[in-house]
């Protein structure tokens, strides 16, 4: 493909629907692209303005066509298209002056692909948290950098994209995003695709992988191991109920993303907790004693952080990144009260090889 075939087109962001349905070659029924949107787009800020090419090879996307969506019986398009988002106005001649790039790095904000796998079109995307509306968390980030019309720009984000529902459900996104910010991060580590979580997992499979129906906390857990980590898993059936949300908030407070999988009765979900909201000073004022230490035969009362966790922030792969929920309420930002029922049942911590301690 000859770069002369991309194309580009710049717009703000009130007009991005708009743009998408006209600059997009593909056949897009706008009300999904609505619906897809008004999940994933919603909180961004309304001053941003977006840069638009296409075809655009996504990595990740280009693994799931060539290894399950080309054999489809339905027709699919290899690429995808990449919105390059910015906090002011830009122009076409900011990227061909060298003099105005340093303009531009300041006010990139990440991007976010979309596929041709209605109606979960939103792929790859590592969307900074300052392109939101709101944003009062601490939470990990990685560097993630990328080349927009011929200029190299960076910026911290954690890696996120919606599940297409074949070749990657929420489990398998999980995966990806995990690996994503750690090979990010650390060299020990290497981004994987969506066929090598599938490969990594077919020898222990006692059914069929693709299509993808999900995977428990145990498949998650080996996929990891496979992949350089050495995990654990925290249930909450064999914890006690507070020792177990202290475990899970002491990882949430070291910065380590964990995947924590949800039930509601009927099903399941899975996504990521990567940090948490900003505590506030009338919080930590009210907090009350956690529990008490023998220390030579005198009670030492402990005041634990770990019990006054504010909200965490969750990557989930069916709503745009960075949402905030409570260790109680986990699924309250979605709309139907069966979802909003769902409960934290476990978590599965992906550890460097050479830490021993819980």
């Amino acid at each position: 493909m000859h770069y002369s075939t991309v194309q580009q087109r710049i717009c703000s962001i009130d007009s991005l629907i708009d743009e998408v349905s006209d600059f997009w070659p593909i056949q897009i029924n706008r009300s999904e692209l609505e619906a897809c949107f008004d999940v994933h787009i919603r909180n961004l800020r309304a001053d941003l303005f977006c840069f638009l090419e296409y075809p655009y090879v996504d990595k990740v996307y280009r693994d799931s066509y060539y290894s399950y969506f080309s054999s489809k019986h339905t027709e699919y398009s290899r690429y995808s298209l990449r919105i390059s988002f910015f906090t002011k106005e830009i122009t076409f001649s900011m990227f061909l002056d060298p003099g105005s790039h340093k303009v531009l790095q300041n006010r990139y904000v990440g991007f976010i692909t979309l596929r041709p796998t209605a109606p979960n079109f939103v792929g790859r995307s590592m969307l900074s948290p300052l392109a939101l509306r709101k944003r009062d968390f601490v939470c990990c980030l990685a560097s993630s950098k990328t080349v927009v019309y011929g200029v190299e720009l960076e910026t911290s984000a954690f890696p996120h994209a919606s599940q297409d529902q074949e070749t990657l459900t929420c489990a398998e996104t999980s995966i990806w995003s995990i690996m994503e910010y750690f090979a990010s991060r650390y060299s020990e580590y290497s981004p994987v695709l969506p066929s090598q979580i599938i490969s990594e997992l077919r020898d222990t499979a006692y059914e069929r992988l693709i299509p993808s129906s999900g995977l428990t906390e145990f498949q998650i857990s080996l996929a990891l191991k496979g992949f350089g980590f050495s995990t654990l898993v925290y249930s909450v059936e064999d914890m006690d109920l507070v020792e177990f949300k202290r475990a899970l908030n002491y990882y949430v407070e070291s910065g380590i993303p964990i995947v924590t999988c949800l039930e509601d009765g009927e099903g399941g979900h899975a996504y990521l907790f990567i940090g948490h909201e900003n505590r506030t000073r009338p919080t930590v004022s009210q907090f009350e004693e956690s529990y008490q230490i023998e220390t030579y035969g005198a009670p030492v009362p402990v005041f634990d952080t770990a019990d006054i966790m504010p909200r965490y922030v969750i990557i989930d792969d069916n709503h745009y990144p960075y949402q905030l929920a409570s260790f109680e309420s986990p699924a309250n930002y979605y709309d139907s009260a069966a979802d909003q029922a769902m409960e934290i049942k476990s978590f599965v911590v992906p550890l460097y090889h050479r830490i021993y301690m819980d």
